[in-house]
């Protein structure tokens, strides 16, 4: 039945049907691959498609407009697609004036349709080829694209939508970001949008030099070389296919609508499958997309070989700027970037290779004074960004680090910040036990929040209670199957899960439960500065059995170290602690040597330095745990399922 109303909107469309176009490209826009998507995607691109983007201020929606009503006024039907890339601070306002760009088109004829979404590239990039293919069995002849900005998101927009790129450049500055971007590799017009720029044609000549290709050329012009090479007659056609253009609101539009239509003429001539960007929509999509990118970026050829912004096939295929962050797309809020920072970067390399991406590209540097600066060496823009940094000791230094890279991260407006705290300091600070005592972890949670994080992951709070100090998502996961995997083959047919104290009792009932395993507390009472405890009693029988101590961390080891010697007077025979988060401060060490535990069994949300190693211990990667929650939370997938809740 759903299949027949689908195929009943889509010829609705078809047949031009504005109230249906609209209502499929909302469905499109929140999935792309659905089944009227599908249904309505041509084997071949019949529709023009161009991109606009520049900077802001440049006068993008006055281009459009008069773009679309020379097209118009050529006998084209026309669609505008108004595509929003950034972030929430800035978007909601920005597109808003600019879906009231239909005053300045003042053509009814002309449809226009606003898209955006809170992250960028990836899903929205996918969403706008959708839209595309779309609009095009529509029956629109041109598809004007009008983004943002200039930036990693509108180079990915431009890539998945296939387009013609035409870039504004009102001056220098703005070019070196379009450079920097990565959109001089794909465009194929340069335009200067300002009637009062002086020396308009020498800024766009300056461009052209800063892309231009180590052997000489310039973006745009290989087309036509290779076809010279072939000899087949159309060298005469546009030579250049495209050069710079100075294109202004009262002058210039029908030289540059002249110059769209004639590259589009020769780019069709080109032989099938090898047609240009906006198109031949032959070319790989997002699936095929992925497996050329990684073979670019393993391959030993060179930029010329590859023909990385130039070739018509590979540039829609060029692996990111961001590391092979292309890899993974396709995303809710854009392309997927892992970084990290210093605090234990081992385990970062780790999720990272979950994936077979590289860690973002950062300095991070701490001045004579104790100030730490951050610097991110790729633009960020419009990307899924997961920051990996616990916040261990030295907690104050890892905290503001955390903090600081949060707000870098949001100030180079990245779609969405996670930030991945394996462990979270001052989270034993969690209740007012006392009077005239903080509740830092509530503190630390507003710290994170107003620092611009958009989501919290971690591992085993100290309390539960704490994910209700924020105000933004947490995923609190936990190390205790992996523990508890580990810990199964190790113990005999007598064994007993000990709670160290009756704060863990819970957790420690829920490994019980989990290995089918009887359950025993260790009553402590501990001393009002909290450095040492004093066992009371033990509620449950060890005698005979093998013992597992579960804890949520290490500190310095009173807990577990007196739990153990306990258990071992009240007849417990082997002993093995199992721990997540292995802080180890002194002088928890010597505690652990002398204690009667045989085996320490943690995972590694910590670095452990060397001089604190101890030989019974083991240590459990959550590397690949971790990787796989931040493809989940990355793609928009359950999270419980990896746990069976």
């Amino acid at each position: 039945m759903a299949g027949s109303k689908n195929e009943e909107l889509a010829d609705r469309v078809r047949a031009g049907d504005l109230a249906a176009l609209a209502r499929v490209l909302t469905v499109v826009e929140n999935e792309p691959d659905c089944d009227l998507a599908r249904r309505l995607r041509p084997s071949m691109r019949s529709a023009h498609v161009v991109g606009i983007t520049g900077a802001p201020g440049t006068g993008k929606s006055t281009l459009v407009s008069a773009l679309a009503a020379e097209m118009r006024r050529r006998g084209r039907t026309v669609a505008v697609l108004a595509v929003d890339p950034s972030s929430p601070v800035t978007g909601g306002a920005v597109l808003g004036d600019r879906v009231r760009m239909s005053e300045l088109v003042g053509d009814p004829g002309v449809f226009i349709r606003s898209m955006a979404h809170r992250g960028a590239a990836g899903g929205l990039a996918v969403a706008t080829s959708a839209a595309v293919d779309v609009l095009d069995a529509a029956g629109f002849d041109v598809v004007l694209i009008e983004t943002l900005g200039v930036g990693q998101a509108e180079v990915e927009i431009a890539r998945q939508a296939m387009t013609t790129v035409v870039v504004l450049v009102p001056g220098m500055g703005d070019g070196v970001q379009a450079m920097k971007a990565g959109i001089l590799e794909i465009a194929d017009v340069y335009v200067v949008n300002k009637a009062d720029l002086p020396g308009a044609e020498s800024v766009v000549a300056q461009l052209l030099a800063l892309a231009a290709a180590p052997d000489g050329a310039t973006p745009g012009r290989d087309l036509v070389s290779d076809r010279r090479d072939q000899g087949d007659g159309e060298e005469d056609m546009w030579s250049p296919p495209v050069v710079p253009t100075v294109a202004r609101t009262s002058k210039g539009v029908p030289e540059l609508a002249d110059a769209l239509e004639a590259h589009a003429t020769l780019l069709r001539r080109s032989s099938p499958g090898e047609g240009r960007l906006g198109v031949d929509s032959r070319l790989p999509r997002a699936e095929s997309v992925s497996e050329e990118s990684e073979q670019l970026a393993s391959s030993s050829d060179g930029p010329e070989a590859r023909g990385l912004g130039r070739d018509p096939e590979h540039r829609s295929v060029a692996p990111s700027p961001v590391g092979r962050s292309t890899l993974y797309d396709g995303g809710l809020y854009g392309r997927l970037i892992l970084a990290s920072g210093t605090a234990n970067v081992e385990l970062a390399e780790e999720i990272a290779a979950h994936f077979g991406l590289d860690l973002l590209p950062r300095d991070i540097l701490q001045f004579a004074n104790g100030n730490t600066f951050v610097r991110l060496r790729q633009s960020v823009r419009g990307a899924d960004v997961f920051w990996i940094q616990p916040t261990s000791p030295p907690t104050n230094d890892n905290l503001m680090e955390l903090l600081i890279a949060i707000d870098t991260l949001r100030r180079d407006s990245a779609a969405r910040i996670t930030a991945v705290v394996p462990y979270y300091g001052y989270g034993r600070t969690d209740k007012k036990d006392q009077p005239r005592v903080p509740i830092t972890a509530r503190l630390v949670a507003d710290m994170i929040t107003v620092a611009g994080a958009d989501r919290v992951l971690t591992m085993d709070l100290h309390a539960g209670q704490i994910q209700g100090f924020f105000h933004i998502p947490v995923d609190d996961i936990t190390a205790r199957h992996l523990l508890a995997e580990y810990a199964g083959d190790r113990v005999g047919d007598q064994a007993v899960v000990v709670a160290p104290d009756l704060g863990r009792a819970k957790d420690a009932r829920n490994l019980a439960q989990e290995m089918d395993l009887p359950l025993a507390i260790v009553e402590k009472r501990r001393s009002q500065d909290g450095r040492d405890t004093e066992v009371l009693n033990l509620i449950g029988d060890v005698e005979g059995c093998d013992v597992l101590i579960y804890d949520d961390e290490i500190d310095t080891a009173s807990t577990m170290a007196k739990a153990a010697h306990f258990l071992r007077r009240s007849g417990a025979r082997n002993i093995i602690a199992l721990a997540t988060h292995p802080i180890l401060s002194p002088p928890a060490t010597e505690r652990l040597a002398a204690s009667p535990i045989n085996e320490i069994v943690i995972t590694n949300t910590i670095r452990i330095p060397e001089d604190r190693k101890l030989p019974n211990v083991t240590v459990k990667s959550v590397g690949p745990m971790l990787g796989e929650v931040i493809r989940r939370i990355h793609m928009g997938q359950s999270v419980g399922e990896m746990f069976n809740e």
